[in-house]
């Protein structure tokens, strides 16, 4: 998107700061500044509910803080980790998840994934990190972060902001949007890292950064870090419509920033994909192949779609080809690349990040990226220093040896699943 756009002049900094605890009773933030209305103000207004422990059920707990069904921000009175069993479902709208109200070094959420099958959802300053165990959600589909509609569309996701969240350790993808009607997405300042290359997901090899599904619609991804992740970051599927503006991806495997022509069904899409690329930086590391195609090489993308490039950099492979037709494109007809933005936001986005020249995108991504950067625990640390360095692999494992398999495999098959791929 062009910088003179009036989208892209807006700041979310107001949105950050971090706010003094209130007591558990405590009913509204009535004298706090509006927050930007696209694409959710989450629980704002709604009544403060602290997590006072780490068990992971129980009184005080997360899950509890996440049950109720009413307006509600989420803060914490605690810090440490919070293990995971299984999914930890977030079904109730308009909540604020604000992981910057926990004490230091804040809140880790640990073992397994983090599913919102709701609307109006923010989450902040949270890291979830879900690891191979033998134990908890289905590994085909054990992503970090799952933004997750029903098959059938009756119960999409929508309204959903993760702002300066940590992602590291999935055996699917580290962050997911999938489902039909899912709509009106916001990932920003995220780090999404180490996923799992050769794990426990039944295609073998498979450490994919996000997707966005097929069908998506309007959808930010900005200013994130992905790291050492083989391929997905991110990939754009049949029918959807993304911008991805200033983020920093280093040592992708086999493929960066791509888009796939599968529709929900796993078959060639037909509707229309838009997507707006600007403003990217892919750095090549010691696991990046010379070349990295834009376009699935089996499934293309969709006839008529739309793909805009502007101020995109490379270095160390060769990505961002306008010059190659998809596979599912005549050889001689016309290319998807258009000259002007193809993704239109509502008139009301206001609040997307100040867009910054790619020469700028590493600096600015590194200092303000992931969850509570002035306070970064040593995972993230770690990893901001392996960009700076041009050090780090893709890993097979998690760092923590904990989060390992071990024993005979007891998935938990989740309930209404929908065609993955």
């Amino acid at each position: 998107m062009k910088i003179r756009s009036p989208l892209s002049l807006c700041t979310l900094a107001a949105l950050f700061l971090a706010t003094p605890f209130l007591r558990a009773d405590a009913t509204n933030t009535a004298n706090a500044p509006a927050a930007p209305s696209w694409p959710t103000r989450g629980g704002e207004g709604g009544r403060i509910i602290t997590v006072t422990s780490l068990d992971e059920t129980g009184p005080g707990t997360l899950r509890a803080a996440l049950d109720v069904n009413e307006p509600r921000i989420i803060r914490f009175a605690v810090a440490g980790e919070i293990w995971l069993s299984k999914a930890c479902l977030i079904r109730h709208p308009f909540v604020t998840i604000d992981g910057a109200s926990a004490p230091s070094p804040g809140i880790t959420l640990i073992g397994d994934t983090v599913r919102i099958r709701s609307h109006d959802v923010i989450v902040r300053h949270i890291r979830i990190r879900a690891g191979a165990r033998t134990t908890g959600s289905d590994p085909t589909n054990r992503d970090c972060l799952q933004i997750d509609g029903s098959s059938d569309g009756k119960d999409p996701g929508y309204n959903v902001l993760i702002e300066n969240c940590s992602f590291a350790w999935s055996i699917d993808e580290n962050v997911q949007m999938w489902g039909r009607g899912n709509h009106d997405i916001a990932v920003r300042r995220c780090i999404m890292a180490e996923a799992l290359n050769k794990s426990l997901h039944a295609k073998g090899v498979h450490s994919a950064g996000m997707i966005v599904g097929p069908g998506i619609q309007r959808v930010v991804v900005e200013q994130n870090l992905f790291a050492h992740n083989q391929f997905r970051n991110p990939v754009v599927a049949a029918g959807a419509a993304a911008l991805v503006v200033n983020n920093l991806v280093y040592n992708p495997g086999f493929g960066g920033m791509q888009m796939y022509g599968y529709d929900l069904n796993k078959t060639p899409g037909t509707a229309f994909t838009q997507v707006d690329l600007v403003g990217n930086v892919i750095i090549a590391g010691g696991d990046t192949r010379p070349r990295l195609g834009l376009f699935h090489n089996k499934t293309g993308i969709p006839l008529q779609s739309q793909v805009y490039l502007e101020d995109n950099l490379a270095i160390g492979t060769t990505t961002f080809d306008s010059s190659k037709h998809p596979i599912t494109w005549p050889a001689d007809g016309p290319m998807p690349f258009v000259q002007t933005p193809a993704v239109k936001l509502p008139v009301d986005a206001s609040g997307l990040l100040p867009r910054v020249p790619a020469a700028q995108v590493e600096a600015t991504v590194l200092a303000s990226v992931g969850a509570r950067p002035d306070d970064r625990d040593a995972v993230d640390t770690r990893i901001i220093n392996e960009v700076k360095t041009r050090t780090g692999k893709i890993r097979d494992l998690p760092e923590d040896p904990r989060l390992h398999p071990k024993g005979e495999p007891q998935w938990e098959k989740t309930a209404n699943e929908v065609l993955r791929y």
